[in-house]
């Protein structure tokens, strides 16, 4: 049985609480977002993997070493964890707005939930034959140095990505994010991606329930704490089927919802689109540059998290720029925002491009 070590458990939450902070102070303070530690927490990871699909796509398809992401990722979130600093520094106008007994009360019940919902993730997990090829890609990137050019269901070593998903992993090289995780804190694949990484993620998603019931409740947090525990009550009680053999399976909606977290379909689903609704209602409230490039940061974000996330996002943007053109009346604006998901076609036919070649 493996035991971290405390220099583990600093590494760890550094990476993926500390960082994401960090990131999300300084996205919020340039594209001036609300002060709150889920929007932190929020678009901190969005930045994050918004710049990892920039930076990992174009390495990927010019076959370089992985190392060059490493190091641009590094060095993107010393400088953008450095400028959000002292932009908060210069400006001193952090304020968190106070809460009253029921309010807190209400929180803690939602924590509570929370905590319960895990311990039930950790214990009933699903696994599948994509979860395989998800570790060993990150394992390969590892040892090679190199990134998808190795088939994970034989080894061999290729000179173009030819087995049967690369035409999907490299335009949403999802692998490189854990393979960064477990080179910065030198944690093994399995351990990082089933039971270190995953307790972030799922933090991240009751964060994204909570910033949406935000939205939809006026920020009342009593409203917001039974939201959030109504979500995890339907994924607690509503994940297991039992077959006729008596054995408990996790088979339906909700466990691809969350309870595979690691794979980036799930990401996506948990995640992406909750964080796409949230940089939506912003641009729809306010209209202007900064909420229509903070739509394109989380766009990117869902194409890196999975090949699935390259069209959901082109469909969540062009059906909410439709809905902008008929509820506003403004055709320019609403096709403004629908050049937004021009990325994602462009990612598409790369992917068929691969697809062609290596077929």
């Amino acid at each position: 049985m493996y035991i971290m070590s405390n220099m583990d458990i600093f590494l760890s939450v550094v990476i993926l609480v500390i960082v994401p902070l960090l990131l999300g102070n300084a996205f919020c303070g340039v594209f001036n977002k609300e002060n709150s530690l889920a929007n932190y927490y929020i678009y901190g990871y969005m930045v994050l993997f918004g710049f990892m699909q920039i930076v990992s796509v174009p390495l990927v398809l010019m076959m370089q070493p992985y190392r060059y992401v490493y190091y641009a990722m590094i060095g993107f979130i010393v400088i953008f964890s450095t400028v959000g600093i002292v932009l908060r520094i210069s400006k001193a106008d952090i304020k968190f707005k106070k809460i009253t007994l029921i309010e807190a009360i209400c929180v803690v019940m939602m924590l509570l939930a929370s905590f319960y919902f895990l311990s039930q993730t950790f214990n009933h997990q699903y696994y599948d034959d994509d979860d395989s090829r998800f570790l060993v890609n990150v394992s390969d990137i590892l040892v090679t140095d190199a990134m998808y050019l190795t088939d994970p269901t034989t080894g061999d070593i290729t000179d173009w990505f030819r087995y049967d998903d690369s035409f999907k992993d490299v335009v949403a090289p999802w692998a490189t994010y854990i393979a960064l995780l477990c080179k910065f804190t030198n944690i093994s694949v399995p351990i990082m991606a089933h039971t270190i990484m995953p307790l972030a993620l799922y933090a991240l998603a009751i964060c994204c329930w909570w910033a949406i019931s935000g939205n939809l409740f006026n920020k009342n947090k009593m409203y917001q704490s039974m939201f959030v525990i109504f979500i995890l009550m339907l994924i607690v009680y509503g994940s297991y089927q039992e077959v006729s053999y008596g054995e408990i399976i996790a088979q339906n909606v909700f466990v691809k919802f969350l309870s595979r977290i690691w794979q980036g379909k799930s990401v996506v689903a948990s995640i992406g689109i909750p964080a796409m609704f949230l940089s939506l209602f912003d641009f729809y409230d306010n209209r202007n540059i900064r909420n229509t490039l903070a739509v394109l940061i989380v766009n990117l974000a869902i194409c890196f998290m999975s090949s699935n996330g390259t069209v959901i996002g082109a469909v969540m943007i062009g059906g909410f720029s439709l809905a902008y053109m008929i509820v506003k009346k403004n055709f320019f604006i609403g096709l403004q925002l629908a050049i937004l998901a021009i990325p994602n076609f462009i990612f598409y036919l790369v992917s068929s491009f691969v697809r062609a070649i290596g077929g």
